[in-house]
């Protein structure tokens, strides 16, 4: 199996917000030019130069392991970084940045990363693949997979049809994480990565859609 991850929908890893300090245009001008999401890990890399490296906490109060909302990019814990690089050596990137409390003045005390998901992979097996969205008319039919989406929930959960997602498995095999261009911001989380992270306990993430490998 594989997966599409992302922040959890609790409401306890949804409460904190950080923003980054500093002269964020270039990086923003950078990231509309890499894509339309204008976010982070879209499976592109950033120029290190062009990322802040001080954020403050804007609400909340507690930060997770990973999918931690900092404005444009997911924080990440030591261990989050530890396990993808255990898997994935040098691929991704891990930027770091010192977070302080809502003064701005006190440390928050624990370490975090920028990532960004630096790697495209076309790994869908598309004739193994089916997904449906909503038309126009209301009715819902099956989605071009070869055109970009992002709201993967409401085609899910609302159309009531039978959804799969099929990846070749040589494609993604010793990888940790991936984009793929049909599915936008959207992370993809190998086996052994889900394995590492319920090992250790890792909190913060949701399951949005499980894959099946052939």
């Amino acid at each position: 199996m594989a997966y599409i991850i992302g922040r959890s929908l609790e409401d306890k890893y949804n409460a904190s917000r950080a923003l980054l300090v500093g002269d964020v245009e270039p990086m923003r001008a950078f990231l509309r030019k890499q894509s339309s999401y204008g976010s982070f890990s879209v499976g592109r890399r950033i120029p290190a130069e062009l990322v802040p490296v001080h954020a403050r906490m804007d609400k909340g109060k507690r930060f997770y392991d990973c999918f931690n909302n900092f404005q444009f990019a997911d924080g990440v814990s030591k261990r989050f970084k530890d396990l993808v690089e255990e898997i994935e050596p040098g691929v991704h990137q891990f930027f770091p940045v010192e977070l302080f409390l809502q003064d701005g003045v006190t440390p928050y005390g624990e370490p975090f990363w920028l990532l960004n998901v630096a790697t495209r992979v076309d790994a869908i097996a598309l004739e193994h693949s089916n997904m449906y969205k909503q038309g126009e008319d209301g009715q819902f039919g099956p989605i071009d997979f070869e055109g970009m989406f992002n709201h993967l929930a409401k085609y899910v959960e609302k159309s009531g049809l039978p959804s799969l997602i099929t990846v070749y498995k040589d494609r993604i095999a010793g990888r940790a994480l991936w984009c793929d261009h049909r599915f936008g911001a959207r992370t993809f989380c190998s086996e052994a990565m889900m394995a590492g992270m319920r090992a250790q306990g890792m909190q913060g993430y949701g399951i949005k859609f499980t894959v099946n490998e052939i």
